[in-house]
């Protein structure tokens, strides 16, 4: 019988020792030549991911999956509509994210950039004057890790081995959205089976409810930090509806999110992924009904 995580802590269970953990950077550009595409691509291969689009709502939904560290985009995507009102929605969204406008040395460019408001918050790359891969890797350099992924990345890699490490930190940035334990094999270049085989020589969970865990904490630091409704979160973090979410937490903590809040939140519901981490009788997936065909999130 699977025992609550909640249920197995002690009134004197300390917090984990936190540990630093590379953060995986992931850029989404907007450029049109496809020279300029390949170099930045070329340039970045160590030390970031690329993900290329041609239209602003595009640029936008890459964006929303919150997985992005940078954001490189012209002023007009390929059908000439301008790239100001998208620019502003992802400011608005997410005020710490570095975007950097790459523009041609043209005087209607330029002069285009004042009607830009949010023009303070971004950086500027001008076309043979600025090398867009130097502007680009200052920007990474200056992204904060998100708060929620940090937190949760320095308990699981405290248990997780070596190699495991840049999975879990990946797998902690990604999973606001729903994943597919191929997409994190595909992402990390590790076969499925090996996969498996790491985590259990590593005594961990299967992917399919690290992945379940990982979301369920950043819904509860969404609802903690930012005081949001349940609606809203479910809508942001693509669960299928407030109540699929509220089903998820209970299912994973034994406790309602409301519980969790009174206990402590956020905080409280590191404890108890860090129990369920330790204690290892936590999980198996078919004793917690999961996740049809695979995708984490959306049941």
């Amino acid at each position: 019988m699977l025992v609550p995580a909640h249920k197995r802590l002690s009134a004197s269970t300390p917090p984990s020792a936190w540990r630093d953990s590379k953060h995986v950077r992931h850029v989404a550009a907007l450029l049109l030549n496809q020279a300029e595409r390949v170099n930045l691509e070329r340039a970045l291969s160590r030390i970031a991911r690329l993900t290329f689009v041609t239209r602003a709502l595009g640029l936008e939904q890459v964006v929303e999956s919150g997985t992005v560290s940078c954001v490189v985009t012209e002023l007009e995507d390929s059908e000439r509509e301008r790239l100001g009102t998208t620019i502003g929605i992802i400011r608005g969204r997410f005020p710490l994210l570095p975007i950097v406008l790459h523009v041609p040395l043209e005087p209607q460019s330029i002069h285009s950039l004042t009607a830009i408001p949010e023009l303070p918050t971004l950086q500027v790359a001008v076309r043979l004057i600025d090398n867009v891969v130097d502007v680009v890797t200052s920007a990474l350099r200056t992204v904060p890790p998100h708060p929620a992924a940090q937190a949760i990345s320095k308990i699981l890699n405290r248990h997780a081995s070596p190699r495991l490490r840049p999975v879990c930190t990946f797998l902690c940035g990604a999973a606001t959205r729903p994943l597919r334990v191929t997409d994190v094999c595909r992402e990390m270049r590790i076969a499925n089976r090996t996969m498996n085989d790491w985590l259990k020589r590593a005594t961990l969970p299967p992917m399919e409810l690290l992945v379940g865990w990982v979301r369920v904490l950043h819904a509860l630091w969404k609802l903690d930090a930012r005081q949001s409704t349940v609606d809203y979160v479910a809508h942001e973090l693509h669960f299928q509806s407030a109540s699929a979410l509220r089903h998820m937490v209970k299912r994973y903590t034994g406790m309602a999110a409301s519980e969790i809040f009174a206990a402590g939140g956020f905080r409280y519901a590191l404890v108890l992924f860090e129990s369920a981490l330790t204690n290892g009788a936590v999980m198996r997936e078919e004793q917690l009904g999961l996740h049809v065909n695979g995708m984490i999130g959306r049941a």
